[in-house]
């Protein structure tokens, strides 16, 4: 005899919460593979800022190895910038074709190299369209008043994120990076002008001036001369000190500067000891002048010229690209050994005027500091 008489009813019931218990322990969506062939538009975004929006584009076609990523006037793209280029406008379009080695191309200043070589070198090739393989889901998320499944990986400098609708349109390109900069990095997409299917192969023309921007990069020449600063600019930093060349401390910050009204701020995020400030004037733009060139040095990937001069308490040196992109500044002091260096943040500088609020001094500040420097001894009388 049955413990239990089933009804029409409690059948029902039953399903249903069979049903229900399978949709919420429903298996978590699996990471996607791209289109082998699509293009589509977006729009760049950095939580930065400083640093301006811009629009851009997609073309992918991995069945001939190929792609183009286009950053549009106004762009601060990592990729771009630090070239070499002789450049009038270091943010105006960009363009970075894999065909399949990367080059990097401005088509308003018909200036274009070759960023990487061989062509198998590790990320300079194609995207692969399962590169999310073994990605993490991360859930939902409204994005464009879309629906959007999320998917992280990590890459190689920061968190890849990658979201799309369950149809496979794609919604956003998120990258998040971490140590030293702290910076969030979007491409969301227009979906109006995704498109799936083979791209135009002229889409990935590489100019043939290519050579001769490439070949102007490396040529031997007479040893730079020390460079100006701009009158007015803004950028941010990861700032360390070294004793013995192990590192002891380290903290973020930004420089404004403004020459043309005698002002300048540094700011530190953190405390980082005790500061020692060379001087109580704002330094002048053509500070350089007369600092002895001392070669090339690859800084946060960017080829970087660099000037040393001898400062009140330590040698300073300043590093650049050849279009003015400040690299690093560092101090070197003789009589013990600690190395102190600000490496920049190519992505926020701004050239251009700063607001006033930035130079604002409360009025709580309204005594004198005492002096970091000791007198020396008085001998005699």
């Amino acid at each position: 005899m049955p413990f239990f008489k089933m009804t029409g009813v409690s059948v029902v019931a039953c399903l249903l919460g069979v049903m229900s218990l399978t949709q919420t322990f429903k298996v978590t969506p699996e990471p996607p593979s791209w289109p082998s062939a699509f293009s589509v538009g977006f729009h760049e975004d950095w939580n930065i800022s400083v640093i301006p929006s811009n629009d851009g584009a997609w073309y992918y076609d991995y069945t001939i190895r190929r792609a183009r990523f286009d950053h549009l006037q106004g762009q601060s793209n990592n990729f771009c910038q630090g070239r070499g280029l002789t450049l009038k406008d270091n943010h105006s379009d960009c363009h970075l074709i894999f065909a399949p080695e990367m080059y990097v191309h401005y088509p308003r200043e018909k200036q274009c190299c070759r960023a990487c070589a061989p062509a198998l070198a590790e990320g300079c090739t194609v995207l692969k369209p399962a590169w999310l393989t073994g990605a993490k889901y991360i859930g939902k998320q409204n994005i464009s008043g879309m629906v959007c499944h999320g998917w992280e990986k990590q890459g190689a400098k920061a968190a890849d994120r990658w979201y799309q609708t369950e149809d496979g349109t794609p919604c956003q390109y998120y990258e998040k990076f971490g140590f030293p900069i702290y910076a969030h990095h979007m491409l969301t997409f227009n979906i109006s002008t995704y498109k799936v299917g083979p791209v135009q192969g002229s889409v990935f023309d590489v100019p043939n001036y290519w050579v001769v921007s490439f070949t102007q990069t490396f040529r031997l020449t007479l040893d730079p001369q020390p460079p100006t600063w701009p009158s007015a600019f803004s950028i941010a930093f990861y700032e360390e000190i070294f004793v013995f060349i192990a590192p002891i401390s380290g903290n973020e910050g930004a420089w404004h500067y403004d020459y043309a009204n005698g002002r300048a701020r540094h700011v530190r995020a953190l405390p980082s000891g005790e500061t020692v400030l060379p001087g109580c004037t704002v330094l002048k733009p053509a500070w350089l002048t007369g600092a002895k060139y001392i070669g090339k040095q690859t800084i946060s990937g960017m080829v970087c010229n660099g000037w040393e001069k001898q400062g009140a308490k330590a040698a300073d040196r300043w590093f650049q690209t050849e279009e003015g992109m400040p690299c690093q500044y560092s101090e070197s002091y003789k009589l013990r050994p600690e190395l102190h260096t600000v490496t920049f943040s190519n992505v926020t500088y701004k050239v251009g005027p700063i607001k006033d609020s930035i130079f604002h001094v409360p009025k709580y500040c309204n005594r004198t500091c005492p002096s970091p420097y000791k007198p020396p001894p008085r001998i005699g009388l």
